[in-house]
């Protein structure tokens, strides 16, 4: 059995290089795709601090990933199924991130998204026709010595959380055909540039967790039960990657797909703040208000 990795002033363990778990005490936040939304990032960052107040200090803040790469449309070009209007700052989004982290450590963490996954070896996306690729755009505007400190950091990033109240967190639909938990903690990330995303889809791991936008029951199951290790039971997997225009849908019992910022209005956007002490057999017992919040609830 592969032996982790302890942080001592947290309790945050790591598997590998892949997969986190946290301990079994406070309060984690976790939000989807941001695809450079700073204000998004900024309210995300205000809930963070109100609840790390509240709880004094026992809160983590989990991102799920594509933190980067937004729309390069006008106001007057935005289109409508993009939800609420605003300007990509991807770069402003991703430096205050990682400053942020300085100070909080093991607090503050992300996954990897397919998006961050383009600068260190995954393919090249064209999400928003920037051409020759996003990842060629934000490193040439970011420039040489910026783009080597993003994907340094990139380079780091898991791909999946572990909780102990049930829930695994991914950055897409969990689609594991038959890999096994070490795998996954030392799965390689840098040799896939070649593909498209079609292709990807269908690539082991990586390709798996992070391009697959829905999955059934059954494959989920099998997910949460390869990442089952010592006491943790995992029943309910959460993500991200496909934007769902009401904030929230229950897929399943066992899995929910919800948007914390990209393509949704303002009214819409949900955040989920989970009791790591408690334990949830299933995704109804997700309540409005309580473990989904709306990052802008005045708007409501």
């Amino acid at each position: 059995m592969l032996e982790p990795e302890l942080c001592e002033e947290t309790g945050l363990m790591r598997y590998g290089t892949r997969i986190i778990r946290f301990p079994a005490k406070g309060k984690l936040l976790v939000s989807t795709d941001l695809h450079g939304n700073y204000e998004d990032y900024l309210q995300m960052r205000k809930h963070f601090e109100a609840a790390f107040q509240e709880h004094s200090g026992n809160v983590w803040m989990l991102f799920t990933g594509d933190l980067i790469h937004g729309p390069s449309y006008t106001e007057e070009q935005w289109p409508k199924h993009l939800g609420d209007f605003y300007t990509d700052h991807s770069e402003n989004l991703l430096d205050d991130f990682i400053n942020l982290k300085k100070h909080l450590g093991e607090r503050l963490l992300t996954l990897l998204g397919n998006h961050e996954h383009s600068h260190v070896g995954g393919p090249r996306t064209h999400k928003f026709g920037r051409r020759p690729s996003e990842a060629k755009w934000f490193e040439k505007n970011a420039g040489a010595k910026k783009s080597k400190i993003y994907r340094e950091f990139f380079r780091t990033l898991p791909l999946v959380a572990l909780t102990p109240c049930g829930v695994v967190v991914s950055h897409g639909a969990p689609r594991l055909l038959s890999s096994r938990f070490e795998t996954i903690a030392n799965a390689e990330i840098e040799t896939y540039s070649h593909l498209n995303a079609r292709d990807m889809a269908d690539v082991p791991v990586v390709g798996e967790l992070l391009w697959c936008r829905s999955t059934g029951p059954l494959v989920v199951r099998r997910f949460l039960k390869a990442m089952e290790i010592d006491d943790l039971d995992h029943t309910i997997a959460i993500y991200g990657h496909d934007p769902v225009r009401e904030g929230y849908e229950r897929a399943s019992r066992e899995q929910l797909c919800y948007s914390t910022s990209y393509g949704l209005v303002n009214s819409n956007k949900v955040y989920l703040e989970l009791d790591l002490e408690k334990h949830y057999e299933s995704v109804d017992e997700f309540r409005e208000g309580t473990e989904i919040r709306y990052l802008y609830p005045e708007s409501r």
